[in-house]
């Protein structure tokens, strides 16, 4: 899917699963989430605790932890058996819906209030009232992300979005193209100058082809016409090798062995599944270098431990891990990083001078680079930062089609656009 992001500005329903957004904690959605409140909007909310959201919501389910999933097989069964989805976006933009259909019909209202906990007519007032009070926004969360069937949740719940005419419209889930007058990070990592033998060793892609290059070759002609670039990179992680296979190739040698590790502000040793096997990676590695704040159990098998700055000590462009694409947000540095402290940028930079790819990384810091890529305002990043703590692209832009097409330039011309 394209850069999806949620917009609380126009928007009717909005339906946390599991999420409980506080005052000083995921403050922003708090604060959009009470304005939208104010004005009349529905507040859904699934959580197995009477939580602070769950108090304010118009409705409250809860459900069992874990049954995401079958919740939203329920609401579904609803929405399709009352007729209540959009019609046209079906016909227009789906396939294997009849398919659909009859998986749907396998979850009756009864199974999915044994499995949830509950209630069948609480079950059917809520899908009624997602479908029905649109537009609506689902906001993505960590909680549905956490769980032992959270892919086919998430499925789901994409559907649900697609199925209601919720998806791209102005107060729903916006689908997103890259700001027109921003260089994306898409177009810094230049995917262009890897040669295609450098990606078919991407690890894992055969046998897992989500998020690497293999998986994506597809979508490359589409992605080029609509987005304008090849390699749309999504929430910093479209072409990457699969965690697993890397770290048995790292452990095993197969199938070609790893021998170098540099990891960046992550403890990888508690961040992945099998920690055990991520052990034996990282002892049979030659080189461990760790870019980090504090001596993380990562960092203490590292043979290097450079120290990294934070958030704080640098001047950044924030578009939302590429969802937000055409809405940026700026931040400014209000600290120099202390000692010898420096930044992602540097440690790539001057690795790459040493080992003869300089030519790609021309800036020589954080701040270059930022005036590079809001260079087409005619400023530099600080006077944009200054000027623009958001932007926005103007919605004419955001409300693209298919039909657009992509120019030389790299930008996208709209050709025709939907009605509001």
């Amino acid at each position: 899917m394209p850069n999806c992001k949620c917009e609380f500005i126009s928007n009717n329903c909005i339906v946390l699963f599991g999420h409980n957004p506080k005052k000083h904690s995921w403050t922003p959605i708090y604060n959009l989430i009470r304005r939208a409140q104010k004005r009349g909007a529905k507040l859904i909310v699934l959580d197995p605790r009477r939580s602070e959201n769950a108090e304010v919501a118009d409705l409250w389910l809860p459900l069992r932890a874990g049954t995401d999933a079958a919740m939203c097989l329920g609401w579904l069964k609803v929405i399709i058996d009352e007729h209540l989805y959009d019609s046209t976006f079906v016909a227009k933009w789906t396939v294997g819906f009849e398919e659909f259909r009859q998986r749907v019909d396998e979850f009756p209202l009864d199974r999915g209030a044994e499995i949830t906990g509950v209630s069948a007519d609480l079950i059917a007032t809520v899908a009624r009232m997602y479908a029905s009070t649109t537009p609506g926004v689902i906001p993505w969360t960590p909680t549905t992300d956490q769980q032992r069937n959270s892919t086919l949740a998430i499925r789901l719940q994409c559907i649900l979005r697609a199925l209601t005419g919720n998806l791209d419209v102005r107060g729903g889930e916006m689908v997103i193209p890259f700001h027109p007058d921003i260089i994306s990070e898409t177009e810094l990592e230049l995917h262009g100058h890897l040669p295609q033998a450098q990606k078919d060793k991407q690890l894992g892609s055969q046998t897992h082809p989500a998020f690497t290059y293999r998986g994506t070759d597809a979508l490359r002609e589409p992605t080029l016409r609509v987005w304008g670039v090849e390699y749309a990179n999504i929430i910093s992680g479209s072409y990457m090798a699969n965690p697993s296979a890397l770290f048995r190739a790292m452990a095993d040698g197969e199938p070609y062995p790893v021998k170098a590790f540099f990891v960046l502000a992550n403890n990888s040793l508690l961040s992945y599944a099998n920690m055990q096997l991520v052990y034996r990676a990282m002892m049979n590695q030659e080189l461990i270098v760790a870019h980090e704040h504090r001596m993380t159990p990562t960092a203490q098998l590292a043979d290097y431990v450079l120290p990294g700055d934070s958030w704080t000590e640098r001047p950044s462009i924030n578009d939302y891990y590429g969802w937000g694409g055409s809405i940026v947000r700026t931040s400014m540095q209000l600290l120099s990083p202390p000692g010898e402290c420096r930044g992602a940028y540097d440690f790539w930079h001057d690795l790459a001078h040493r080992v003869g790819l300089g030519e790609h990384f021309p800036w020589q810091n954080q701040t270059e680079i930022l005036d590079y890529r809001v260079g087409r305002f005619g400023m530099k990043y600080e006077e944009f930062a200054q000027t623009h703590r958001v932007h926005v692209a103007p919605w004419e832009f955001r409300k693209y089609d298919t039909t657009g097409f992509a120019t030389p330039s790299g930008k996208i011309e709209i050709k025709s656009k939907k009605s509001e």
